[in-house]
């Protein structure tokens, strides 16, 4: 606290200096009409927000002591937008006590404030200080917990609830998905509840998922927090049934038709089918693509993807094919399965 009776005896002093001899005195009136209080509010500050603000007018110069101990009152005259300040934030003022008062500022920005001095009927002019105040000069720190690894098809919780900010200012969060595995559906920024402390995500596809997070303070962004997610597959290979072959009727016609209705996937998945040709007789042109080797060479099957092709033959004799099924994730194990065509009598 300053003493007011030392700063306003060394005030006197300089104020019957800069006022030249009172001729009052000699007829015994004390009162000094022709001197005015000086107000002195201080030197503009900077600080960061949190921080309380002094306001010193020590340096203030005021007229002699029988005009009466001087009153201090501070104004606030402007504050940023969002500031819930006013002229009853001050712990001091309107008072003696107040050459010395605080404030604390709840926004950053400008705040312009002004001081005037009261000395019996003498007011002094307005003096102004600017305070400006500024954002905490730490910004929040995110952290997007741990790596995980997660079964495709499976919520992934994300949980953002380490992060904070050194200041202990509320913090928004900012989820978003970087990477994602070839082939899925995913866009960048497809994350459930993004603007959370918990966000969430479903995989689509087996492969790593790039994760990060991002908190702010509404004036500092943080570094972002990467964590990877590995989504993988832990179920079974679909099965591949190829039919039952055997031996055609003599004379047949050039084609029969396959049957790999048999296949399945142990966990229910559609699966697709993919035929192929493994041995022909000696001299056939059957294949399972397209080719342009010639005449003898054509394609068997009327479609390689249909679990119910039709395969059309050329020679007699034996013909082993292959069926492999996949369910977008696993292939089966081939399953082969062989037709005999028997020469016609």
């Amino acid at each position: 606290m300053v003493d007011r009776h030392c700063v306003w005896g060394v005030a006197l002093a300089a104020m019957l200096a800069a006022c030249g001899d009172d001729p009052k005195q000699d007829s015994g009136d004390t009162t000094n009409d022709d001197c005015t209080p000086v107000a002195d509010a201080g030197s503009d500050q900077q600080v960061s927000l949190g921080e309380s603000v002094t306001l010193d007018a020590a340096a203030s110069q005021g007229c002699d002591g029988e005009a009466g101990d001087p009153s201090f009152t501070w104004s606030l005259d402007s504050a940023p937008a969002g500031s819930l300040l006013d002229s009853a934030a001050f712990s001091e003022n309107s008072t003696a006590e107040a050459v010395t008062t605080r404030f604390s500022p709840d926004a950053t920005g400008t705040y312009l404030l002004t001081l005037q001095i009261l000395q019996g009927e003498l007011l002094s002019q307005s003096d102004a200080v600017v305070v400006e105040v500024m954002a905490s000069g730490e910004a929040p720190v995110a952290d997007c917990g741990e790596d995980l690894e997660i079964e495709v098809g499976t919520l992934v919780d994300l949980d953002g609830s380490q992060s904070y900010d050194p200041d202990g200012d509320a913090i928004s969060y900012a989820w978003t998905l970087g990477a994602v595995p070839e082939g899925s559906d995913y866009e960048e920024g497809g994350v459930f509840a993004a603007d959370t402390a918990q966000a969430a995500f479903v995989p689509d596809l087996a492969g790593s998922y790039s994760v990060y997070l991002v908190v702010s303070d509404g004036q500092w962004e943080s570094e972002p927090a990467y964590c990877l997610v590995s989504a993988i597959r832990t179920d079974e290979a679909p099965i591949a049934d190829a039919g039952d072959g055997g031996v055609l009727p003599p004379c047949s016609e050039h084609s029969f038709q396959l049957d790999a209705y048999g296949s399945y996937d142990p966990e229910g998945q559609p699966i697709t089918y993919q035929w192929d040709v493994l041995e022909t007789p000696e001299g056939s042109g059957a294949s399972a693509e397209p080719c342009d080797t010639g005449a003898a060479c054509y394609p068997a099957f009327d479609d390689t993807t249909a679990p119910d092709a039709i395969f059309t033959w050329d020679l007699e004799g034996s013909y082993t094919l292959q069926l492999v099924v996949s369910d977008g994730y696993h292939l089966s194990i081939p399953d082969a399965v062989v037709y005999t065509v028997p020469e016609c009598p």
